[in-house]
């Protein structure tokens, strides 16, 4: 199933189809029309969440926007795919079985101090939210997620690691 844009205006692929040609009618410039519309590459990104129904909403967003997901259940998973699977950003949960997500930002932190992660949670308990943001995660974003959101700091974590 193909999720549309977040952003779409009748006949924007037509402007970019005419601005891909010179003067002549060569074709200079190629482009996915979706990847610019979505506005950034195509990334490997490591879901952690308990909840099936969220990850499994998550990750259509995600696939929607272009994206490879692997899925992990808690944060014992979270951190063994991480090793595995070496994506470009996590986004996790906090509150999980087995393994919180705090302490799987931890020791996913110990195996590689430049991973960017994302926190997706409910938790409005500040001294859990403070611990994220000491441990460097590049954002928090409320459940549910909202794509648009999800979108800007997927974008965000693109443009850091591109000007790296």
């Amino acid at each position: 199933m193909e999720v549309p844009p977040l952003v779409s205006y009748p006949g924007l692929h037509i402007i970019f189809a005419l601005l891909s040609y010179n003067i002549l009618g060569q074709r200079f410039i190629t482009f996915d029309r979706k990847q610019v519309l979505r506005g950034s590459k195509e990334m490997r990104i490591l879901l952690a969440d308990d909840s099936l129904l969220s990850r499994e909403r998550q990750s259509q967003v995600l696939a929607g926007l272009g994206h490879v997901v692997v899925q992990a259940r808690d944060g014992g998973e979270a951190v063994n795919k991480y090793k595995t699977d070496e994506p470009d950003i996590v986004i996790t949960d906090l509150d999980m079985p087995n393994m919180n997500g705090i302490e799987a930002i931890r020791m996913i932190r110990r195996h590689d101090p430049d991973a960017s992660i994302l926190v997706c949670t409910s938790s409005t308990d500040e001294e859990q939210l403070s611990a994220v943001f000491r441990l460097g995660v590049s954002e928090i974003l409320p459940k549910p997620m909202d794509p648009g959101r999800l979108q800007t700091a997927l974008s965000r974590i693109a443009a850091h690691h591109a000007h790296r």
